[in-house]
């Protein structure tokens, strides 16, 4: 199974994982680790950000020093060559608005 569809599948699942272990311990990431991707295992756990490595933590603590990104969970999608692929999910709902309007946009003539 794809990454994508995975993370399609389980989003649910997943984002509330992020929630429960980020209200109980530091900020982290979501670790997705593919590397069993060929027996069709994927391991989910949560990592705090100061065990991390660096160059993922510089990312993160980059990233939630900006107040867009108050509401985001960050997972790490690590795939079978070992590379990592940090995606930023948005948990605030009505930050989706501006994406979602309903409202035509108006030409300017």
């Amino acid at each position: 199974m794809s990454h994508t569809k995975f993370i399609e599948n389980n989003i649910d699942n997943l984002v509330q994982i992020y929630i429960n272990e980020s209200k109980v311990k530091q900020r982290g990431v979501l670790l997705l680790d593919f590397r069993k991707q060929e027996e069709k295992k994927v391991d989910v756990s949560y990592v705090e950000l100061d065990k991390v490595p660096k160059d993922i933590y510089d990312i993160v603590v980059n990233k939630i020093k900006n107040p867009l990104y108050s509401s985001v969970a960050f997972f790490c999608i690590v795939k079978p060559d070992n590379h990592c692929i940090l995606l930023d999910i948005n948990l605030d709902s009505s930050r989706d608005g501006y994406f979602n309007s309903k409202k035509p946009i108006e030409e300017n003539n």
